[in-house]
């Protein structure tokens, strides 16, 4: 008969409690994973047209005083020059706001003239460039159409606008702070040439871009 004692419970006890621990210290691990995350903002290129004063008749009578003004010889009021402006966007912009500049002349006669002033203004939130404008759909054998700096003869847009009046020099590719604007006249006569009876209208468009980029004109086809 064996006479060696067993170990006491507590002993046994001990002796795993150790050999567990030594096992941890090679293969036991706490951890945690530390996760960033990160955030964009980005701004906003949006410019929109407004209308500040369309008017008509002899080009020596009119001036640039914010009012509407038909000056046509004797007083008459034969012609008329309409402007819409048409908040749409290229399919792939969402950008809120007129975009487009419809001008409609009616009842007009050789030497009529129409004189639009309009703005181009900074909604976005970021600085932009403001291209010279575009124009299609013009009879040229019925109009004239012309960017003026505030005179016939002096084409050129865009300019600072001090009391209605224009100050020179000429902006040709402006760069607007948000909220800023810059003032430009579109000048449209018809000729000698022009049909009895018609309607013409054209479109003017601006490309306004961020302003450290170069200018394209992507989107030119896609307007109406």
């Amino acid at each position: 008969m064996d006479g060696r004692k067993a170990l006491p419970i507590t002993t046994v006890l001990l002796i795993l409690a150790l050999a567990l621990a030594t096992v941890g210290v090679g293969y036991g691990l706490w951890s945690k994973v530390l996760t960033i995350q990160g955030t964009v903002y980005t701004g906003e290129v949006n410019a929109q047209l407004s209308i500040e004063e369309i008017d008509e008749g002899d080009a020596a009578l009119v001036s640039d005083n914010g009012v509407n003004e038909d000056h046509e010889i004797e007083g008459k009021d034969i012609g008329e020059c309409s402007v819409a402006l048409i908040s749409q966007s290229p399919p792939d912009l969402d950008n809120e706001g007129p975009q487009l500049m419809r001008i409609t002349i009616e009842n007009g006669y050789p030497s009529y003239s129409c004189f639009v002033n309009f703005n181009v203004q900074n909604n976005g939130s970021i600085p932009i460039k403001v291209d010279q404008p575009k124009l299609s759909g013009v009879d040229i054998g019925a109009l004239d159409v012309a960017f003026l700096t505030g005179n016939i003869g002096t084409e050129g847009c865009y300019y600072n606008e001090v009391n209605g009046s224009a100050v020179p020099p000429v902006f040709v590719h402006p760069q607007l702070e948000p909220k800023e604007q810059t003032f430009c006249t579109i000048w449209v006569h018809v000729r000698q040439e022009a049909k009895q009876g018609a309607t013409y209208t054209f479109l003017a468009r601006v490309l306004a871009h961020q302003w450290n980029e170069y200018s394209t004109w992507p989107h030119l086809d896609l307007y109406p």
